[in-house]
């Protein structure tokens, strides 16, 4: 009689201990929010999305589109800005004589 194995006795990896897991999951992270320490739930998967912090879905072709273009508006105004900030930094840097 064959034994049907399951997913995680086929690949090795043991239930009971939490280092070792599948990569096809949320991992958890630390994060700063407000000065306070946040532990959100991510995705490590290309292509995917957390919802809720609960599961991982995947994305849509429009929404990846979508994510993109709002990206590259992001780089630009953070440029523009950056742009500014150092102008305006250059000009009181030469106003107080620490720059010739």
């Amino acid at each position: 009689m064959i034994k049907v194995q399951t997913l995680t006795e086929f690949i090795g990896i043991d239930e009971n201990n939490p280092d070792e897991t599948l990569d096809e999951k949320l991992v958890r992270k630390k994060v700063i929010r407000n000065g306070k320490l946040k532990v959100i739930k991510r995705t490590n998967r290309a292509g995917f999305k957390s919802t809720g912090g609960k599961k991982e879905v995947k994305m849509t072709a429009k929404e990846k589109i979508n994510r993109m273009k709002s990206q590259k508006i992001g780089k630009l105004k953070r440029k523009a800005k950056t742009n500014q900030a150092n102008r305006k930094r250059k000009l009181s840097m030469k106003k107080r004589g620490n720059l010739k």
